[in-house]
């Protein structure tokens, strides 16, 4: 079904000049897509096409199968960018139909292939997509200000969890781990393995960290009691401490 369905997606997009460049990004782009996949498409078109292109979209995907589910991601979106998410009646489950529509005049098409892989193009009659880079200075920039935070993070505000624990506040408390702290390690581990990506959270780290490491991290999620909980705060900050030390930076490039 995703052959079938990107295979009608392309007849149908090329047949107007003012669709320019049609694309799939996402997992696919690494090579890991599998039966669990969305299929995340990126489509560039003129920028008074926006709506057919939307209508094109959905009827073609309409003839395939029955639209059983629909949702557009309210304006504006955090890219900027128009984008819904779509599942067909005939599909799998897990098949989602991530859709982004780009108008030419917009710069961030999204597909830094540092960032975002090498996305399989299917046309591109302006020759853009697969050939953005990133920003490196950009990047250090951004780093560099994340490490300030969690510097702040594991400084002043490093007892947040030992006092919700001895509050009895143990919500409060595995909230403020999660998402204080082993939130700012995995940062911390991302910009020294995958630093393209540092800000993508918890997303692929079995792809991005050596297995040790990794299986490490996975134990630190599971919290049993309040116990386990303190001993595994100790535990990620004095990670946190070890690794600031380090120079997080030494794989990133001064320029791009």
């Amino acid at each position: 079904m995703r052959h079938v369905i990107i295979q009608k997606m392309k007849e149908e997009l090329m047949k107007y000049e003012e669709v320019l460049s049609f694309f799939e990004a996402g997992s696919a782009a690494f090579q890991r897509n599998d039966e669990y996949s969305d299929i995340d498409m990126g489509i560039i078109v003129k920028d008074d096409f926006l709506e057919q292109a939307i209508n094109i979209v959905e009827s073609t995907i309409s003839a395939i199968s029955p639209l059983e589910q629909k949702y557009v991601i309210p304006q504006p979106t955090w890219h900027g960018h128009w984008q819904a998410f779509y599942h067909l009646k005939d599909t799998s489950p897990y098949l989602l139909l991530d859709v982004v529509i780009l108008k030419e005049s917009t710069p961030d098409t999204l597909a830094e292939v540092e960032v975002h892989g090498n996305p399989i193009v299917y046309f591109d009659k302006t020759g853009v997509v697969g050939t953005e880079h990133i920003d490196y200075a950009q990047l250090r920039d951004g780093i560099l200000k994340r490490i300030d935070s969690i510097k702040f993070i594991s400084g002043m505000l490093s007892n947040f969890v030992e006092k919700e624990i001895k509050r009895s506040r143990l919500i409060d408390a595995i909230d403020f781990y999660n998402n204080m702290f082993l939130r700012s390690l995995v940062t911390l581990l991302r910009i020294k393995y995958d630093p393209t990506r540092f800000s993508w959270g918890n997303r692929y780290l079995t792809h991005v960290l050596p297995e040790d490491i990794y299986n490490e991290i996975q134990d630190l999620f599971f919290i049993q009691d309040a116990k386990d909980l303190d001993n595994k705060q100790k535990i990620v900050m004095l990670k946190i401490h070890s690794m600031l030390k380090e120079d997080l930076l030494v794989n990133v490039p001064m320029v791009s």
